[in-house]
C-alpha cells in the first residue's frame, strides 16, 4: 500500500496541461490517504478490533484514487493514453462488482497493485532525452578542434 502510494505521489504530471497535474495530485493525495487509513486499520485488526468500516474507507478512496490517476493519464503525455484508460475502467469495475457482488466483504488488496506495476512498466519503457529506445547511450559527434 505504502510503496504504491509513494509511487504515485512522485509521478510527475508537470510536463502535461494544467489540469493533469491537478489531477494527478487530487488522485495521489486521495490514493495515499486511502493507503494511511488501510495501514491503521490493517493495525487495529492484528489487535483484534473491528475495523471493517476503515477498509470500506480503504477500498473506495485506493480506487477513487486511481481512477482520478488514470484520468490525469489520460490528459497527460507521460504514457500512452489507452493506460490510463485501462486503469480508469480497472478501478471502476472492480469497485461496482465488488460492492454488487460481495458487498460484506470488499478487501481484496492484490487488485489495487496491479494497475501501479502497469503505469511503472510503461514508465520505464518511454524514450527519455538522449537515450535511444534500444537502451544504449547515444552517439555523440567528435568534438571539433579549433
Amino acid at each position: 500500500m505504502v510503496l504504491s502510494a509513494l509511487g504515485f505521489c512522485v509521478l510527475d504530471g508537470r510536463r502535461s496541461r494544467p489540469e493533469a497535474e491537478i489531477l494527478m495530485r487530487i488522485g495521489a493525495f486521495a490514493y495515499l490517504t486511502g493507503s494511511i487509513v488501510g495501514v491503521v486499520a490493517e493495525t487495529l485488526e492484528l489487535a483484534g478490533a473491528a475495523v471493517y468500516p476503515a477498509i470500506v474507507a480503504y477500498v473506495t478512496l485506493a480506487f477513487a484514487g486511481q481512477d482520478i490517476i488514470g484520468g490525469a493519464l489520460v490528459a497527460s503525455a507521460l504514457i500512452p493514453r489507452w493506460i490510463g484508460w485501462a486503469t480508469v475502467l480497472w478501478n471502476l469495475a472492480w469497485l461496482a462488482s465488488l460492492i454488487i457482488a460481495r458487498p460484506g466483504d470488499i478487501y481484496f488488496p492484490i487488485l489495487h497493485l496491479v494497475m501501479p506495476v502497469v503505469i511503472g512498466a510503461a514508465l520505464l519503457r518511454r524514450p527519455t532525452r538522449g537515450r535511444q529506445r534500444t537502451g544504449t547511450a547515444p552517439v555523440q559527434a567528435p568534438a571539433s578542434r579549433s
